[in-house]
C-alpha cells in the first residue's frame, strides 16, 4: 500500500467557535498584559534617563514622537526620524532604542486590544469562528 505525503496539514483549515464573551475575557488579560509591559518599559526608560542624566550627559527627544500615536512612532522611526539620541555612550543609547522601541511595541498591542475589548463588549452572545492563529492572538503565551 503506497502512502502519499500530504503537503496540506489541516491543522491550517481548522476553526473553533468561541462566544463573544470568551473573546473578551481573552482580550482584557491581553490587554491587561500589554499594559503591564507598556508601565515596566516606561519605568526602564526612566531608570536609563536617570543614568544618562548622572553621568552629566543630556538627552534630546523629539516632541513630536513623544505626543504623536503609536503608529505614527512607528513609521517615524521607520523612516529614520524622531526618537531619542545620546551621542557619547553607545550602551546607554543601545538601552533607550530599546526601552523607547518596547514602549511602542507595547503601546499599540494594547490600543489593539482595547479595540477588541470595544467590539466583544458589545457581542457577548455571538459565535466567533476562530483559526489557530486567532486562537493565539487572544489566549497564547
Amino acid at each position: 500500500m503506497a502512502y502519499t505525503f500530504n503537503t496540506e496539514d489541516n491543522r491550517s483549515g481548522w476553526e473553533f467557535e468561541h462566544l463573544g464573551s470568551e473573546l473578551l475575557e481573552g482580550a482584557k488579560k491581553k490587554e491587561a498584559f500589554r499594559r503591564s509591559r507598556l508601565v515596566w518599559w516606561k519605568e526602564q526608560k526612566d531608570k536609563v534617563m536617570q543614568t544618562i542624566k548622572d553621568s552629566g550627559l543630556e538627552v534630546q527627544e523629539s516632541l513630536a514622537l513623544q505626543y504623536s500615536s503609536a503608529s505614527n512612532n512607528i513609521n517615524a522611526l521607520r523612516a529614520g526620524h524622531g526618537g531619542a539620541q545620546i551621542v557619547v555612550r553607545n550602551d546607554l543609547q543601545d538601552k533607550l532604542n530599546e526601552c523607547h522601541s518596547k514602549i511602542r511595541e507595547h503601546e499599540s498591542a494594547a490600543i489593539e486590544y482595547n479595540a477588541w475589548v470595544q467590539v466583544f463588549s458589545n457581542n457577548l452572545n455571538k459565535t466567533f469562528k476562530l483559526k489557530q492563529g486567532d486562537w493565539l492572538f487572544f489566549f497564547g503565551e
